[in-house]
């Protein structure tokens, strides 16, 4: 990431300092940081990364929202009412950005962006096996209805919602799931009117502490 990729990170999150508790000049300070380190973060995708074209099954990793009910981008997960659940059994193929799934019950067909070409970036939205949800029955149901409450874990979080547009002030574009679970402050685009939802992790077992902006 550029110095502009940075400064659009911090800018994405500048309405959730209460969050991060810091003031403008801490928050420019650490935007410089984040210039400088942000290789350490970014996830890219090794040589043997590459996925091959498909068709094959998959499903899918967490909630979807696909836009307009077909289209679902890596950075707009959460602009859409509208919920492909985590689980749903999918015929894949294209890539290696771009992605067609195909519903094996319905056969409704959607386009997937999943923001960078290889393997480890479409694992952020499909799995090869049916994902396994655990928690409470609260816990569950909030799952199901795609929003993060105080307590779950942070791979319930990302059932519940995919992953974020930012993690610890970064673009998660070239992120993979691994490195999006080592964040703890989570933020999710919603349009340029709508205020973006924040997840915070905190404590020793790194549980979901303060939501902000969570759908109902």
């Amino acid at each position: 990431m550029d110095t502009m990729g940075a400064v659009v990170g911090a800018h994405a999150v500048t309405g959730r300092m209460e969050m991060l508790n810091i003031g403008p000049v801490r928050l420019a300070i650490l935007v410089l940081l984040l210039t400088v380190t942000q290789g350490c973060k970014t996830s890219s995708a090794a040589p043997g990364d590459k996925s091959p074209p498909g068709p094959r099954i998959m499903y899918t990793r967490c909630n979807l929202r696909p836009l307009k009910g077909v289209y679902i981008a890596w950075n707009k997960l959460q602009l859409s009412p509208i919920i492909l659940p985590l689980g749903t059994k999918v015929e894949i193929t294209g890539g290696p950005v771009e992605w067609t799934l195909r519903d094996v019950r319905t056969e409704k067909i959607y386009t997937l962006h999943i923001g960078a070409a290889g393997e480890s970036y479409l694992l952020k939205f499909l799995s090869p096996n049916p994902p396994v949800v655990r928690g409470t029955p609260e816990q569950v149901a909030c799952i199901e209805r795609g929003i993060a409450v105080i307590g779950m874990t942070k791979t319930q979080a990302y059932q519940a919602m995919g992953p974020p547009t930012y993690a610890d002030l970064l673009s998660t574009g070239q992120f993979s799931m691994e490195a999006i679970l080592d964040a703890n402050l989570w933020v999710y685009h919603r349009g340029r009117w709508r205020k973006k939802i924040g997840i915070r992790f905190g404590g020793q077992a790194g549980l979901v502490n303060h939501t902000e902006s969570m759908p109902k």
